[in-house]
Order: structure tokens, then C-alpha cells, then sequence
């Protein structure tokens, strides 16, 4: 295949592409994109030039996609739909008629079904806040916050917010909780005990944490009298269930594990809460920013966002 210059078209050009291939009307596509239709012909021939592949066959009276053009329509439409709503976007922040909240939640929960509701009533009571929420590593996550790529953040085991010019509120307690493959004949016993986990091998994940979930996970057996079997390390945290593949393995984690809702994984709580979900954002954020009011409005509602555990 031949180099493709990307600097030698425009978006102007994939702009007229796309209306023609919808269309497959010269003069249509020329009408609704406001050019004459020599310019239309003309910069498709350019555009095609510098991709190096042919885009319609054109006829005396029909004008229809090639194999490579509907491919290449196929994929750039959103491109170009995301170009345009950015762009968009961007004007609107600097005139001052939408502002940004980037909210960032750990990698390790999943609490959307608990948020969402949240979320869907703080937006109808601030329609000018555009919210995007972002997966972050919980090793970095901090990082992001007082670098200003977050603004807020959903996460276990919250640094000392004193220590860290953040301001910390505690939403939740989860209780210590065990997964297990439901074939596992522990995802039936009634009563599940602490003793019915000795003969079980525990899948566990490391990192460079301060406590790491290895050590977590030890402590926690270990003051339950209980010498673990661990079967092994992953360094993702989203291992620690995916790789449950016996009748005799567990994992222990929080109730937000991403993996929560999968059917293959029964979920037994066991123990006390241990896991602290809390929600940060910086303290030198100025009180009627974005950050400042949905940190205030999730504090209100904390309650009533986990009001069915």
C-alpha cells in the first residue's frame, strides 16, 4: 500500500465525501454543502489523489460507492461527527455557555447503577455542566486530580485529604465481600463461615500501593486464624475475578468490583465493612465551580444513593 499523505486533504473535503456518499448526487451534495458542483467534482478527485484510492464510479447518470469507499464512509461518518460536536463544544465553554466536570472513578468499582440516577438529576438541575467520566489507575489517580486532568474522584482507600490538598467525603462502607464461580458449592452454604474458606485457594492482584491487595487479603485471613492459599499474582486489578476458574478459588474484594453484575460469579458478603468508597475533589477549586457543586450535591444524596444496600 501506498504512503497516504494525511496533510494533503482536508476536513473540508471529508466533509463533501460523506454528503456525497449519502446522497450519490453531484449536484445534491453540492446544493446542501453550499459549493457549485464543479468544486464538488473537483475536490473528490483531490481527495481520492491523495488517499490513493478510488472513491464512486461515476457514470452519465449514476454515481455509486466502490467497495473501499463504503469502508472508508463506514468509519469516517463519526469521525467526523465527533470533529464537529468538539468543536462545537469548545466554542460553547469559551463563550461561557457550557462549562466542563471530568469526573474520574478507580478502575476497581463499579457503582454506575448507584450514580446514574445521580447523575441524570444533578445534569437537570445544571444543564450548562458537561460531565465525561474517565476510568484512572488508582496509582495515578491522585495525580490527576491535582494536576486538573479530573475533577472529581470515585475510589477506595482515599489518601489523608489533609495530606493532599484534597477534600475527602466518605459515601459508603462495603462490606468485605467473596467471589466465587457458582459452581463453587461455598456460593450456596447458608451460613457461609470464615472456617469454610480454609480449603480454598484465593486468586489475589499486586501493586505498588502502599497496602497492596495481596497483603489486604493476607491480614484479613490471618486475623481470622486463617493461614491463606494463595494460588497466585496478577497485576491487574480486574483479574482478581476473571481468572476464578475452579470449584475451590475465591477472590475477596469490596461490593463495586467491576465484575459484579457477571453472571458467571456469585458474590458473597462475609466479615466487616472494610472498604471505604469515598468521593474527593480539590480544595483550592473555587466554591461555584463544577467540581465544587456536584461534590456538595453527591454529599446531600450520599443516602439516598445507597439507600437499598
Amino acid at each position: 500500500m501506498r504512503y497516504v499523505d494525511f496533510l494533503s486533504f482536508n476536513l473540508f473535503q471529508v466533509k463533501l465525501f460523506l454528503k456525497l456518499a449519502e446522497t450519490l448526487s453531484f449536484t445534491k451534495a453540492a446544493e446542501l454543502c453550499g459549493v457549485t458542483q464543479s468544486a464538488m467534482s473537483r475536490n473528490i478527485k483531490s481527495l481520492e489523489d491523495a488517499l490513493g484510492i478510488q472513491l464512486f464510479i461515476r457514470s452519465t447518470n449514476k454515481v455509486s460507492l466502490t467497495p473501499a469507499g463504503r469502508s472508508i464512509y463506514s468509519d469516517w461518518k463519526n469521525f467526523y461527527q465527533y470533529m464537529e460536536e468538539a468543536v462545537y463544544k469548545g466554542a460553547r465553554i469559551q463563550e461561557g455557555k457550557m462549562d466542563q466536570l471530568q469526573i474520574g472513578m478507580s478502575r476497581i468499582i463499579n457503582i454506575m447503577p448507584e450514580l446514574h440516577p445521580i447523575l441524570r438529576e444533578f445534569k437537570e438541575s445544571h444543564p450548562q455542566i458537561e460531565i465525561t467520566i474517565s476510568r484512572t489507575d488508582d496509582n495515578d489517580s491522585e495525580k490527576m486530580l491535582n494536576s486538573k486532568e479530573v475533577d472529581i474522584l470515585f475510589q477506595y482507600f482515599a489518601p489523608e485529604a489533609s495530606d493532599q490538598g484534597m477534600e475527602k467525603e466518605l459515601l459508603t462502607l462495603s462490606p468485605m465481600v467473596l467471589y466465587m464461580l457458582r459452581t463453587n458449592p461455598l456460593s450456596q452454604k447458608e451460613p457461609l463461615l470464615i472456617d469454610d474458606l480454609k480449603a480454598q485457594n484465593i486468586v489475589v492482584y499486586s501493586t505498588d500501593a502502599v497496602l497492596s491487595h495481596a497483603e489486604f487479603t493476607r491480614n484479613f485471613f490471618e486475623e481470622n486464624h486463617i493461614s491463606p492459599r494463595m494460588k497466585t499474582v496478577f497485576h491487574e486489578v480486574g483479574d482478581i475475578v476473571i481468572n476464578l476458574q475452579e470449584d475451590d478459588e475465591i477472590a475477596l474484594s469490596g461490593r463495586y468490583h467491576p465484575e459484579r453484575f457477571n453472571p458467571l460469579y456469585c458474590a458473597r458478603e462475609i466479615g466487616e465493612p472494610r472498604y471505604e468508597l469515598c468521593i474527593l475533589s480539590r480544595k483550592d477549586d473555587a466554591p461555584d465551580s463544577p467540581a465544587k457543586q456536584f461534590f456538595r450535591f453527591i454529599s446531600e444524596r450520599k443516602e439516598d444513593m445507597f439507600k437499598a444496600q
